[in-house]
């Protein structure tokens, strides 16, 4: 069974095989609430995918791709992987019954439950929320962070003094940005200091933002810059700077793995054997069964034999 200590800040959430309203209603909401939410689509690159990212939380969409039986022969491979193991794992159906349910349940640790979509999807997503919470998915952290320090499709540029200056941008969130300053700014920046019209670029999109200063440090490369958005920015803004995070972590992810082979086992044989073991257990407890009643049915044939005799005999 995984560890029940809650990671200090927090796990990363996946989905498998999320279905459409998995997307748009449950993990929309999610990121949109700070919980760093990823997708997983294919089974192939699930257990990969994982390996890099211990202790996280992985809720299954089990009504397709997969019959029930081979998504609980796959997730039972968990158990073997040192990797993999930690992985707090959940079920999301709109049609399992209860008798498969109790099957996932002894077969496997199910940490983050077995949720059912069939009902108000606003109540699914409480219900979704508060396994994220009993499971520490945010930790200490209040918002998702981006590191983008290797990524150039992210920028900041702001005027002064009739020139524009451009910004290295080291990591951003929905709330905050830091940047290394460029040693050829002629204004020295302090605590409170407010850019207004920084331009900061997210991919092809170009967002005019006002920025206070919140925090100047000095680091091996220069001197660092932590802005917060100003109040006045708007909450539209703010989901697009948080869809951008989620896509940019989203690619991140899937680079990692490009150059590994996808999961080639064979979980409808594993499901299988599975099943014929289970139906071999079943036999000898049934046989077993038999053969204990057999022998109480003798039991009691001899003493009611013995009984009789006795009378006789009297």
């Amino acid at each position: 069974m995984a560890e029940n200590t809650n990671p200090e800040f927090g796990r990363k959430i996946f989905f498998l095989n999320p279905s459409y309203k998995i997307k748009h209603h449950v993990i929309t909401e999610l990121r949109e609430q700070e919980y760093e939410v990823y997708e997983i689509e294919n089974y192939k690159y699930a257990k990969n995918i994982l390996r890099h990212n211990p202790e996280s939380i992985l809720f299954v969409n089990t009504d397709s791709t997969m019959v029930l039986t081979t998504w609980l022969s796959f997730l039972k491979t968990f158990a073997d992987d040192d990797r993999l193991k930690t992985t707090k794992i959940g079920i999301l159906s709109e049609r399992i019954d209860q008798d498969k349910a109790q099957l996932f349940f002894d077969s496997l640790d199910i940490d983050a439950g077995i949720t059912s979509l069939s009902g108000d999807l606003t109540k699914v997503l409480d219900v979704i929320k508060g396994i994220l919470d009993m499971l520490g998915a945010k930790g200490r952290r209040n918002y998702v962070r981006y590191s983008c320090v290797n990524d150039k499709s992210v920028q900041m540029f702001w005027t002064y003094s009739d020139k524009m200056h451009q910004f290295k941008v080291l990591d951003l969130s929905s709330v905050t940005l830091a940047v290394r300053i460029p040693s050829t700014l002629p204004v020295q920046l302090h605590v409170s200091y407010i850019l207004d019209n920084a331009q900061v670029v997210l991919g092809t999109r170009v967002i005019s933002m006002r920025l206070i200063t919140y925090l100047l440090k000095d680091s091996p490369h220069g001197k660092i810059a932590i802005f917060l958005y100003d109040r006045s920015t708007s909450a539209t803004l703010k989901t697009t700077i948080k869809e951008f995070i989620s896509q940019s972590l989203q690619k991140q992810l899937i680079m990692a793995i490009n150059s590994e082979a996808e999961d080639s086992t064979d979980y409808i044989a594993l499901a299988k054997q599975d099943l014929q073991i289970l139906e071999l257990e079943e036999k000898k407890k049934n046989s077993k069964s038999k053969d204990t009643s057999k022998t109480e049915t003798e039991a009691k044939s001899d003493s009611e034999k013995k009984e009789t005799t006795e009378e006789a005999a009297e």
